[in-house]
């Protein structure tokens, strides 16, 4: 009964031997006998998760989160095993929670929240979030990644490119702004500014703009269905690239 022995034997189980079952015996019984270490519960969890027991893993996350109301790093690991779960609203809630608790420094935990809603299609609330994060800290190339990440996917380049190159200034070699900038030229280059189109099932293709890394070009669409007619859609406007 051993805590201490039970702790170190899960640990090497599940970092060392790969053994995640023994793992998690052996944890289990040490969070059985004393709970009051969260950092053994997040090992607990994780174990727990390996071992494909999702909702053993999001009982002790709960349990972790409730034990202090005031850590947001806790109800942030949670929001992400929820996230992960598929339960959605769930998750939505204990970001939103987390987001809410953290304090001026824990600017990571507004944009694990941000980062979830751009992921769900919330971009409006989060530009809003890390938008505030940049006001607080004006170098946060995660925030500003984040913001230009969203204003690519919605078409605003000019937005776009002004938040990459803020980012670049703070880190030169910040990968995500060194892509996105690399990707608008990329698109914006007159050798890439063919018209694309969407098959929609039903009746056809449909122009759909010119930006060949967001819509799948005509020439692939030829590839799966090469009976398709594409003078009947062209028109003296139209070029087509293959």
């Amino acid at each position: 009964k051993n805590v201490e022995v039970h702790r170190a034997l899960g640990f090497m189980y599940l970092n060392n031997l790969g053994e995640p079952k023994k793992a998690y015996d052996h944890l289990d019984t040490a969070y059985t006998l004393d709970s009051s270490d969260e950092s053994w519960g997040w090992t607990l969890a994780k174990a727990a998760a390996a071992n494909g027991m999702t909702d053993r893993q999001l009982q002790v996350l709960a349990e972790i989160a409730q034990r202090d109301p005031n850590d947001a790093s806790a109800e942030l690991e949670l929001a992400q095993a929820l996230d992960k779960a598929g339960r959605s609203a769930d998750a939505q809630s204990a970001y939103r929670s987390a987001a809410s608790k953290a304090t001026a420094d824990e600017d990571w935990i507004r944009l694990a929240y941000a980062h979830y809603l751009h992921d769900h299609g919330q971009d409006a609330e989060a530009i809003k979030i890390a938008r505030s994060v940049v006001a607080h800290n004006p170098s946060s190339t995660d925030a500003l990644g984040l913001l230009g990440d969203i204003h690519r996917t919605d078409l605003d380049l000019t937005e776009a490119r002004a938040e990459y190159a803020q980012a670049m200034r703070a880190d030169p070699n910040f990968a995500i702004a060194k892509q996105g900038l690399s990707e608008i030229t990329r698109d914006q280059s007159p050798q890439f500014r063919t018209d694309y189109f969407f098959f929609d099932g039903t009746d056809g293709f449909h122009q759909m703009g010119s930006f060949n890394s967001l819509i799948v070009p005509v020439s692939d669409h030829l590839s799966l269905n090469p009976m398709f007619d594409v003078s009947h859609y062209t028109n003296r406007d139209t070029t087509f690239s293959s």
